[in-house]
Parts: C-alpha cells; sequence; structure tokens
C-alpha cells in the first residue's frame, strides 16, 4: 500500500472514530430543533459564505433544486434563522444570508464533534501533542484546505473503502 493510500485510510478511520463519539447527540440535536436535514445544510452553507448569497446557487451547492431550497429556506426564514432580501444590483435575485439564530443553531450542531474532538486532545501525551502541531502547522498555514472538492477528489488514492450509509429523517 502506497504511503498517501495508507494516511487516506487512517485519517479516515481517525475520523470516522472520532465524530462518531458525537453522532447520537448530533442527531438529537437535531431532533430537537425540528429542523429538516436540507435546513441544517443550507445554514452551513450560509453560515461558510463570506457574504448573502443567491437562493439559486445555494440550491447548486446542494445539489437540489430551487423549488426545493427555496421551501427548506422559507422555514429558515420564519425560525429568524435566515434573512432573506433583494439583490441591489437585480431585485428579481433574492439574496439569503445567515442571521445570528442561525450561527447559533450551527454552533449548537458542532458542539458534540467539538467536545469529541477535546477529550481526545486532552488525553493525547505532550509528546503526540508536539507530533500533531508538527504535522499541521505547514497544513494549516498552505491552501491544503481551500482546494475545490473536485481537486481534491480526483487526488484521493484508490483504496478498497467501506461505504457507511446513514439515514436521515424528519
Amino acid at each position: 500500500m502506497s504511503e498517501r493510500a495508507e494516511l487516506y485510510e487512517g485519517l479516515e478511520a481517525f475520523l470516522q472514530h472520532l465524530f462518531c463519539l458525537a453522532e447520537s447527540d448530533e442527531l438529537s440535536f437535531l431532533a430537537d430543533v425540528e429542523l429538516s436535514f436540507t435546513q441544517v445544510r443550507a445554514l452551513f452553507v450560509l453560515a461558510a459564505a463570506d457574504e448573502p448569497q443567491p437562493i439559486h446557487q445555494v440550491a447548486h451547492r446542494l445539489g437540489l433544486s430551487l423549488a426545493a431550497v427555496g421551501r427548506s429556506l422559507d422555514g429558515l426564514v420564519r425560525l429568524g434563522s435566515v434573512e432573506r432580501r433583494e439583490s441591489p444590483a437585480d431585485r428579481r435575485v433574492k439574496l439569503v444570508s445567515i442571521t445570528q439564530e442561525g450561527l447559533r443553531v450551527v454552533d449548537q450542531h458542532l458542539e458534540p464533534r467539538r467536545r469529541a474532538l477535546r477529550t481526545f486532545v486532552e488525553h493525547l501525551s505532550a509528546e503526540h501533542v508536539r507530533a500533531f502541531l508538527t504535522a499541521l502547522r505547514p497544513l494549516m498555514a498552505g491552501d491544503h484546505l481551500t482546494a475545490g472538492p473536485s481537486a481534491a477528489h480526483s487526488q484521493l488514492p484508490q483504496t478498497d473503502q467501506k461505504e457507511i450509509h446513514v439515514h436521515h429523517s424528519r
């Protein structure tokens, strides 16, 4: 097995194990806030955006129809998690942005993963902390995480991967 394939498999197993620890809390959170999976995904897209997004662009990012995303965003607007307004450049275009309430929802959704990660880091030896930092610092200083998904996907090693299918229901 090549080093890239070994690294890929190791990182996949590591992250899968780490975040499986938080999965039940994440799913409980979704049930508690009564948001659809599409609504949560839309909040994440808007939280990552630097500026208000046209609704059609959110639909494109989610890989869903404009009508389906429009309905999901309508619900988020009613809940105060998303703000919708006309584009100053073209009144036919509706722009959406996340509100402080929406950011709070995203933050709450991520908290179980943060907790799992904090627990992992707290249990590392000082030697392992230094080793992780030595590896992470140059990676975080570069543009490794900003490459588009198609570029990142084309560089993944071909391995025998186990697929995990998670079905989310409302």
